[in-house]
């Protein structure tokens, strides 16, 4: 069985009482106030998306035309920003990818056209090969965090 499911069977069961949850409740709500949002945002998550960004325009195709005139090549229109707080209620957020306004032909390289079957993918191969590499940063620096408030 597991071991959520044997928690969840242990704090639903009405004989059994859990003692301690609303100090674990406080203690994790302090924790929460002492790190900001942009300390986070700043020091774990910005440096990840750039990483991601980053793999993004090395995996994106490099071809000499590739683009329509007056677009940007796809290694270009490739970003890593803050994400925007007031549409967010979860919590800090940053976000990365290729803009698809400045270069529209982003998206018929990925997924292909008639003319290109299949496409040639590079976000999600990127989005891929960098996925575990982002989990690790993000765990780090927010362990980082974590220890640098509770001192």
């Amino acid at each position: 069985m597991p071991f959520n499911r044997k928690i969840r069977r242990a704090l639903t069961k009405k004989n059994k009482h859990v003692i301690g949850l609303n100090q674990l409740q406080a203690q994790l709500n302090d924790l929460a106030d002492m790190i900001d949002g942009d300390e986070i945002i700043n020091n774990v998550l910005m440096p990840a998306a750039m990483t991601a960004r980053d793999e993004i325009k090395d995996t994106a195709p490099r071809g000499s035309g590739g683009h329509p005139p007056g677009q940007l090549t796809i290694r270009e229109a490739t970003f890593a920003a803050r994400g925007d707080p007031s549409k967010d209620r979860r919590g800090p957020s940053v976000l990365f990818g290729v803009n698809a306004k400045k270069a529209p032909q982003a998206f018929w390289m990925e997924y292909g056209t008639s003319k290109i079957p299949g496409g040639r993918p590079y976000f999600r191969v990127a989005r891929a090969a960098v996925r575990p590499t982002l989990a690790q940063m993000i765990a780090d620096g927010t362990q980082r965090l974590i220890d640098e408030a509770v001192k």
